[in-house]
């Protein structure tokens, strides 16, 4: 008994071992084999792989401490290190057949590559219309004298220029692998395709960055077509400053961007200014700057009912930093009305259709900037509100299961009401903070 308890135990421990190899190996063939993500199934392929190779470590474990247990000289440790090393043993394996069979894309100096090649047309032929149909450039690999793989590429008749009386067509593929013998296949539209060997090592260096000779090299007829190629590094663009960098720069630095900004420049560009995002100083300078802008009132009136949350609730926002006129009370009144529908619309929704409540969120952002507007024009340019208000406060007590509606919404409405019009809340309404 003592026995086979210590046989599991070596089994359990190797299982756990297979189980981490077995989702190494699978997060390699996942780059390996270009498994995607769409759906998670790059997920589930790692864990299936890892859960497969656990319980494969476990019989191992298992098969292998009761034989070595039985002998002589058998011993826990000895067990395990036997158990350990088959797992290991079958892992760098598996890991290294896996790696030969890819298609890994040969790398300079750590980039992989795109191969971009031009066609040279026959003399006296032209190259198709671009909008006459689809035309493209393929790379295959081959075993043997068969195709063995394809990667489509893009070969652009738009882009096709005159050379010494004969057309060139560009185009460019990525270097998918370094498996087999490599070929190109030029497709023009109403022309036969057009298939050249590439003269390409399995891991090219840094001398394939320039143009080869025009290929196949001569004695070539001009009345065949010809090609030539060069690698270009796929180098990724410098990452964008996180949220945390750029909150460390420089008030000065921030302030010159804010500064150098064209003032014609589009509104989405001001908006994380006057947002406050980049700061109270940049926001105040900002809506110094933004006000002066030729058009600004239509342009405000735009904002008020912008379908992007965010440029309209900057624009509510800015209503209380110019000169108030009964204008702007129509167009914050039409707000309103605007609110009034998007909690209708809200309200119509089910909740496993909008599990998240986006709904609501969206409706008390605007609907906190709506307030900051009708304050301030209540006081300074004689707004009333008061019936917008209240159908915003009627609608927001329909969804009691939305506590953004209720905490948002519902309570400052009904606050509001009895403040201004002397209107009592109900006694389900939240009470004011």
């Amino acid at each position: 008994m003592n026995h086979w308890l210590l046989s599991f135990a070596v089994g359990i421990l190797s299982g756990i071992l297979a189980l981490l190899c077995g989702g190494f190996v699978a997060v390699a063939c996942v780059k390996w084999y270009r498994i995607s993500s769409f759906e998670g199934e790059s997920g589930y392929f790692v864990v299936f792989l890892a859960l497969l190779a656990g319980f494969l470590g476990l019989v191992i474990g298992i098969i292998t401490g009761s034989v070595i247990l039985k002998g002589p000289s058998g011993s826990l440790l000895l067990a395990l290190a036997w158990s350990a090393g088959i797992v290991l043993g079958l892992s760098a394996f598996v890991a290294a057949i896996s790696w030969w069979f890819a298609d890994i894309s040969p790398k300079i100096d750590g980039d992989t590559l795109t191969i971009e090649a031009e066609l040279q047309l026959p003399k006296g032929q032209t190259p198709p219309a671009a909008e006459s149909g689809y035309s493209y450039l393929e790379l295959h690999s081959i075993a043997g004298n068969t195709v063995r793989r394809t990667w489509p590429g893009d070969l652009h008749p738009d882009q096709a220029r005159l050379e010494e009386g004969r057309w060139i067509v560009p185009g460019e593929v990525l270097l998918f692998t370094g498996r087999g013998n490599r070929s190109l296949l030029f497709s023009l539209i109403g022309q036969d395709p057009r298939g050249f060997l590439l003269p390409l090592p399995a891991r090219p260096d840094a001398s394939f960055l320039q143009w080869s000779d025009w290929m196949p090299r001569a004695p070539w007829p001009g009345t065949e077509a010809a090609f030539r190629f060069r690698l270009r590094k796929n180098t990724p663009p410098p990452p964008e400053p996180s949220y945390e960098e750029i909150n460390q720069q420089e008030p000065g630095e921030k302030l010159a961007r804010l500064t150098n900004l064209d003032l014609d420049a589009p509104t989405a560009d001001w908006l994380p200014y006057l947002s406050g995002a980049e700061g109270e100083e940049q926001r105040r300078l900002a809506i110094e700057r933004f006000i002066t802008r030729s058009g600004f009132r239509k342009e405000l009136g735009e904002m008020l009912v912008s379908d992007e949350t965010e440029c309209a609730t900057v624009g509510l926002r800015l209503v209380d930093q110019i000169e108030s006129d009964a204008g702007l009370v129509t167009e914050v009144t039409a707000v309103g009305q605007d609110l009034v529908e998007r909690i209708k619309a809200f309200n119509a929704t089910k909740p496993e259709d909008d599990p998240s409540y986006l709904g609501a969120a969206d409706v008390s952002l605007r609907f906190g900037a709506w307030m900051a507007a009708v304050r301030s024009l209540r006081e300074n340019a004689g707004g009333d509100f008061t019936p917008e208000l209240a159908e915003i406060l009627k609608l927001s007590r329909v969804r009691p299961d939305s506590i953004v509606m209720r905490q948002d919404v519902c309570r400052v409405a009904s606050y509001y009401l009895q403040q201004w019009a002397g209107i009592e809340s109900l006694p389900g309404d939240p009470p004011p903070r």
